[in-house]
């Protein structure tokens, strides 16, 4: 079905230098733009994700999680988003390119929410 959508999948194993024994680290990529996460495997199946596009951040699974992308300073765009929603944490992270909004919920975003990060061009969720 990958293939019948376009999407090559291409496996590498190799020698990261990780400290960890079990580290994977995933590069997804199009002809526009790529991304980078690096996760662990914490045992009993699952991962924590530890790393996307250069920013330290914590993945575990135990949230919904919302990334939303800036070239970027994303100040004004941050404050605006805890008016809006209810979440349990916020987070500014610096990537190697721009920045990163993590939102950390028990719920998916509310309505209000996406559509007023829909409505503002530059952004990319």
């Amino acid at each position: 079905m990958l293939q019948e959508a376009g999407i090559n999948i291409t496996y590498e194993i190799h020698d990261i230098g990780a400290k960890h024994p079990n580290t994977y680290k995933l590069t997804l990529k199009n002809p526009d733009e790529q991304h980078t996460l690096t996760a662990i495997s914490t045992g009993g199946g699952m991962i924590e994700i530890q790393e996307i596009d250069g920013a330290a951040i914590s993945i575990a699974g135990d949230y919904y999680e919302t990334l939303i992308y800036f070239d970027r300073s994303c100040k004004i765009i941050l404050e605006k988003l805890k008016e809006l929603i209810e979440v349990d944490d916020i987070l500014s992270l610096n990537a190697t390119e721009g920045q990163i909004i993590e939102i950390k919920a028990q719920k998916f975003l509310n309505e209000k929410a996406v559509s007023w990060l829909n409505s503002h061009k530059k952004l990319s969720i």
